[in-house]
């Protein structure tokens, strides 16, 4: 991974994480090993699941948007052309990914009332980006 520049972004869920950094037993340690990791090469991490966490040195920020839903194919190829998509605005590289994460799962949210989760597929999380923008807006 030294090939890779400081401010990449990085998005395991915890298994991918897990062949990064090694095993652990608790939720801290995982923290832990995932702060080391960042501040070890300049590296910001999403670490997707429930409650997704975005970690940038001993900074670590907690995403309360989202559900179920996202848990879809493609999901997080969704999620990576968002921030990408911040990135290229000129957003900073921790910014892009804490509004893009924040977006992604706020999609879901709004998706749950038109459709519920079942029928839920990472297409809809474009479609519903538009309104989860005019929410922070208001």
């Amino acid at each position: 991974m030294l090939f890779l520049p400081k401010k990449t972004i990085l998005t395991p869920h915890q298994k991918e994480l897990e062949r990064l950094v090694g095993p652990w037993d608790t939720d801290t340690e995982m923290y832990n090993k995932a702060s080391q990791l960042s501040k070890s090469h300049g590296f910001i991490i999403i670490l997707k699941g429930p409650h997704t966490k975005i970690i940038e040195g001993d900074s670590i920020y907690e995403n309360q948007s989202g559900n179920q839903a996202l848990a879809t194919a493609g999901s997080g190829d969704v999620l990576t052309g968002i921030i990408t998509s911040l990135l290229a605005q000129h957003y900073e590289p921790f910014e892009a990914a804490i509004l893009g994460v924040y977006l992604h799962g706020r999609t879901a949210d709004l998706a749950k009332a038109d459709m519920g989760y079942p029928s839920f597929i990472a297409s809809d999380i474009v479609s519903y980006l538009g309104k989860a923008f005019l929410e922070l807006e208001k």
